[in-house]
Parts: C-alpha cells; sequence; structure tokens
C-alpha cells in the first residue's frame, strides 16, 4: 500500500515551532538594528548641522567683532548705539542657543524657551535680532534640508554641541559630538545622566527642544561627574 504525500500533524506543529522561535529571536534583533540605523542616520545629520552652524557663527563673529570691541573700549552711553548691531547679548555673556522647529529658527534659553527682543532695543537692533535669526536659519539650511528639527548651543561664537530629530516628537534623537550611545556606554557613567536621557527620549516637553544641550557638548566632564 503506497504512503500518502504531506506532513503529518506531528511535523507541521514542529515546523511551525521552528519558525516561532525563529521569529522570537530575529523579530527583536530586527527591531534593534532598525533604531541603530535611524539613531546613526540623525547623528550623521546632527554632525553636518555642528559644521555649517560653526560657519554662520565664524561670520557673526567678524560681522560684530568691531562693534564689541568698540562697545568694550567705551562707556556705555558713548558705546549704546553699537548695539545697535550686535546680536549676541553682551550683558549675559557670548552664550547662546538657537531652535529650529522645522518652518522658523528662534533664540531660545537652555530650556528652549523663546528669547524675544528687550523692549529698551532701539527698533534697529530688534530688527537686527530678527535679521540674523533669520540668516542664520538659511545659512544652516543651505547646507542641510529644512526637514526635520535642531537645537544648536553656542559659546564665545563656536558651536558646542547639536541634536536633531525628523520631528518634534522624535524618540530618535541625533546628537553631536557626544552622542547618545556614548554617554550611556561610558564606563563611571552617573545615573542621574541616564535619567536625563531617558526623560528627553520619552517626555515630549523634553525633546530636541528642551534638551539639556551640555551633555553632548564638547566639554564632556559632567558626563562622569558624581551628582551632588
Amino acid at each position: 500500500m503506497k504512503r500518502k504525500k504531506g506532513f503529518t500533524l506531528i511535523e507541521l506543529i514542529i515546523v511551525l515551532a521552528i519558525f516561532g522561535i525563529l521569529l522570537a529571536v530575529l523579530i527583536p534583533s530586527w527591531g534593534y538594528f532598525i533604531q541603530r540605523a535611524r539613531i546613526r542616520t540623525q547623528n550623521n545629520r546632527a554632525k553636518a548641522l555642528f559644521n555649517s552652524a560653526q560657519r554662520v557663527c565664524t561670520d557673526l563673529k567678524f560681522a560684530e567683532r568691531r562693534y564689541i570691541n568698540a562697545y568694550n573700549a567705551g562707556t556705555k552711553a558713548s558705546s549704546d548705539p553699537n548695539l545697535d548691531y550686535i546680536y549676541t547679548d553682551t550683558s549675559t555673556g557670548y552664550e547662546w542657543y538657537i531652535y529650529w522647529d522645522g518652518k522658523t529658527l528662534s533664540r531660545v534659553d537652555a530650556s528652549g524657551n523663546k528669547v524675544n527682543p528687550v523692549s529698551t532695543w532701539s527698533a534697529k537692533r530688534k530688527q537686527n535680532f530678527n535679521d540674523w535669526n533669520a540668516k542664520i536659519g538659511e545659512e544652516i539650511n543651505k547646507i542641510v534640508d529644512e526637514d526635520g528639527i535642531y537645537k544648536i548651543y553656542i559659546k564665545d561664537y563656536n558651536v558646542q554641541s547639536v541634536v536633531c530629530s525628523r520631528f518634534i516628537s522624535d524618540s530618535y534623537i541625533g546628537s553631536y559630538p557626544t552622542t547618545f550611545d556614548v554617554i550611556q556606554d561610558t564606563s563611571g557613567v552617573q545615573n542621574h545622566i541616564l535619567d536625563e536621557l531617558d526623560d528627553i527620549k520619552s517626555d515630549n516637553s523634553k525633546k530636541v527642544k528642551g534638551a539639556n544641550m551640555k551633555l553632548f557638548d564638547l566639554d564632556k566632564a559632567e558626563i562622569t561627574t558624581p551628582k551632588t
């Protein structure tokens, strides 16, 4: 008597079990590689933003240098008119942040709150402030396409760090020069740093706009400094 062709029920169950095991192993791994690829893409974009922003800041430094020198050399009363041409706030030091929301570039503070011209500024200085906002955004976006969100930390006309993502609530955040994975993998890293990073990833109010840029800047001392 000839045996019928095909699989027995036991054989089918074994095959399905093998497929199930393979899927259980491959799907998480595949998801991990996709996540890493997305973050790596954003890290590369952050590096391009960093270099582009530095070129603009160098232009800004040369444009403002003579006015700041005149301001510093004279009394406040005699040098005030020079402030009409200064984008950098000399009263708080040469440290500031810029934020691109996908449409408009704004000056913001460390928490991402918009910085507006002071009421005591002249109309000319207010206009200059807004013009430089527009110019910085335009120059950066010549190098990097306008899609996406980014925040840049600048000190003494030197770019210190950049964070970026595809959209405001994106979980895949790129950064430069220090990246999330470097901070997380550094030996001796403190829990409060990881908590800060987790907050940025999980809380929409602490995405790119509210990111603590000093976690990613050129001075990595804070990464290994114990919490006090």
